[in-house]
């Protein structure tokens, strides 16, 4: 008979015997002794009392398609921990579809029987007592946790669990310096993350600026920050995040539990000054988000924040109407002598920019100098093609072996779809200067469109060329092009070097 196997597990239930591959081999080893076929194994880490799971639905997607005769699962709290939703998917399963949901440990006969559906009934009412139950234990050790000042659950962004040495949050050996070594909390009490503490104390301060939560999710994804949860992962920013970090009262040193503020045994990272500050910016903006926006002037729009950094304490740089339109060192708006680095006016640094860009050249012969520049002139290509050839020649003796039958269809598929994908890796020589002439021109028009552009176009623009800016004392000291423009900027600094040691009066 051919069957499809699902197993599901839960992260309460991991210790407790359902991993999933114990669940798998038992299957397995259940399909083999009743001389069943496996077609498909489907798999879940997710809650048993809800359908909306990802290889469940494409399970019953295929059920509709009359893939397989019957479903194998372990345990019927592995189908569901709900009777509602387990009756309604058996009975379209066996009535409409004719496919049965066996239990490979709790064998009940026919399942038309009356006896059959009794002990089913059962064996479902026990999974929803025991689903019912646990929720019930969670929900008292959680409050029990809340009242005693403990966090439950992801720590929030800003925050870490302190275990360095088993660490699980995304990036956390890119981004922190404490990674892998000793632990710095050892009794359950989150801490400031080393380097998301200061993004979140940046999305406050511009947020108390009147920076709307779109902005602030802006300027974060723009500064390199993401959102590192050991849950949900690494990802950029929205104003929906933004909004929930903007106003949790974790961030003042409270845990919550169904409404109810307790004191947490964590520190704060807010002050209530800029807290304060914070939520009647937002209020503000929520009040008259038009009139907000069309109130503000030119100066308020500061094209290079998220895209600044201090050459002297490595720290971002933003723009700050406290100081008539300017960019500040984040580390010198924190703390009184934190950092030397001097206020600069908005527009310095632009015009700066602008009197580069006018004098950057890109040369006639820049696809073959870039090429050869990344390693990929003639030999590269000369290597590409032959590689091309051999796998083109692989593909062909291939089908000729499939076709004699010295191979089977499944050998032959799944051969034939990894050569491939090795053959599409191989990007035709054509492809590469196609993508580097729509390079040129696109960095063409933006250096000609730099000096003729407002503000909050050279905003855009500048986010598009680069990636980081270096300042030191009203200076732009180091730049970081964006990966497809590097290329380019790596010719134009060596054409510049060069005419410089030719002649001592050509523009730097």
């Amino acid at each position: 008979m051919r069957v499809a196997a699902y197993a599901r597990v839960s992260s309460e239930e991991q210790t407790e015997g359902w991993s999933l591959d114990a669940q798998k081999a038992a299957l397995y080893d259940y399909a083999n002794r009743n001389h069943h076929v496996v077609l498909d194994f489907y798999w879940d880490d997710s809650t048993g009392t809800d359908d909306q799971r990802e290889g469940f639905q494409r399970m019953i997607q295929d059920a509709r398609g009359k893939k397989f005769d019957a479903i194998l699962v372990y345990h019927t709290s592995r189908f569901f921990r709900n009777i509602s939703l387990a009756r309604q998917y058996k009975r379209l399963l066996r009535e409409h579809l004719g496919i049965d949901v066996i239990s490979i440990t709790q064998p009940t006969g026919d399942s038309g029987s009356p006896q059959a559906y009794l002990s089913e009934g059962v064996n479902e009412l026990f999974d929803e007592y025991y689903s019912i139950t646990l929720s019930f234990w969670t929900s008292t050790g959680k409050r029990m946790r809340a009242e005693q000042g403990y966090y439950n659950g992801d720590p929030p962004y800003g925050y870490c669990k302190g275990n360095c040495s088993r660490c699980t949050m995304p990036r956390a050996d890119q981004i922190c310096a404490h990674f892998g070594k000793a632990d710095q909390s050892h009794d359950g009490i989150l801490i400031p993350h080393p380097t998301n503490a200061r993004g979140l104390l940046l999305a406050f301060q511009a947020c108390a600026e009147g920076a709307a939560d779109r902005e602030v999710a802006t300027m974060l994804n723009s500064a390199g920050y993401r959102t590192d949860s050991i849950k949900r992962g690494a990802n950029l920013f929205t104003k929906d995040t933004v909004r929930r970090i903007l106003i949790n009262q974790f961030y003042l040193g409270y845990v919550t539990y169904k409404g109810q503020l307790i004191e947490g045994k964590h520190p704060a990272l807010v002050s209530k000054e800029l807290w304060e500050r914070a939520q009647s910016a937002r209020i503000a903006n929520r009040k008259s988000p038009k009139t907000q926006l069309e109130g503000r002037s030119s100066d308020r729009v500061y094209p290079l924040t998220g895209l600044l950094h201090c050459s002297r304490c490595n720290g971002p740089m933003h723009g700050s109407g406290a100081y008539q339109g300017s960019y500040v060192c984040y580390t010198r708006s924190q703390r009184r002598n934190g950092c030397t680095q001097p206020i600069v006016k908005v527009g310095v640094l632009e015009e700066q920019i602008g009197d580069y860009l006018a004098t950057f050249q890109i040369p006639e012969d820049y696809q073959r100098r870039i090429l050869e520049q990344a390693g990929q002139g003639d030999s590269f290509v000369e290597r590409i093609e032959s590689r091309r050839a051999s796998i083109e020649a692989r593909l062909a003796r291939l089908q000729d072996l499939y076709e004699l039958g010295d191979k089977t269809r499944e050998e032959y598929l799944k051969k034939r779809t990894e050569l491939q994908t090795e053959l599409a890796k191989l990007k035709p020589t054509e492809d590469r200067q196609v993508d580097l002439q729509k390079a040129a021109e696109l960095l063409g028009q933006f250096c000609l469109a730099w000096k003729a552009a407002n503000r909050e176009q050279q905003k855009k623009i500048a986010r598009l060329i680069f990636d980081e800016l270096w300042v030191d004392s009203n200076e732009l000291v180091a730049i970081k092009p964006r990966a497809q423009f590097l290329g380019f900027f790596n010719l134009d600094c060596f054409d510049r070097r060069k005419r410089r040691d030719s002649n001592p009066r050509s523009p730097p």
